[in-house]
């Protein structure tokens, strides 16, 4: 099971970086916690996927690295590096680069659906962010 759950969290990540969210109802549990809130932003599965949304409109290249896995029967923990080219002057003048460093750790409720927490190494959306120029 170790290993179904890690594979289920590489497909929830390569699928959302194509775009398709689609995939959060298909993999993420109902009972979904998303402890790295954007501002406005509930912990929900719906939320989640609205800030997906605004990550995949406000960068013109996503990508999810995976940095490290581990799995014990149906525990799991994945850390992974989002990084993407911020685009839209709207944003802020120039292109950034992103790149954040986030957690997955849950449990798997059955081998298709995963229960997990996603956090992430930012500080509060209030705090201003480091911006590199691209």
């Amino acid at each position: 099971m170790a290993k179904e759950n890690k594979a289920v969290v590489r497909r929830l990540l390569e699928q959302l970086a194509k775009g398709n969210l689609g995939v959060i109802d298909e993999l993420l549990a109902p009972n979904f916690v998303d402890r790295s809130l954007m501002p406005r932003q509930d912990p929900t599965r719906e939320d989640f996927k609205r800030s997906m949304v605004e990550i995949l409109e406000g960068y013109a290249t996503t990508a999810f690295t995976i940095e490290e896995q581990v799995a014990e029967g149906d525990t799991f923990g994945t850390s992974f590096r989002e990084s993407g080219v911020q685009r839209g002057e709207e944003r802020s003048p120039g292109n950034f680069l992103l790149e954040e460093l986030h957690t997955f750790t849950g449990r798997a409720e059955s081998r298709r659906t995963i229960s997990p927490c996603l956090r992430s190494d930012l500080p509060q959306p209030e705090a201003e962010l480091p911006r590199t120029p691209y």
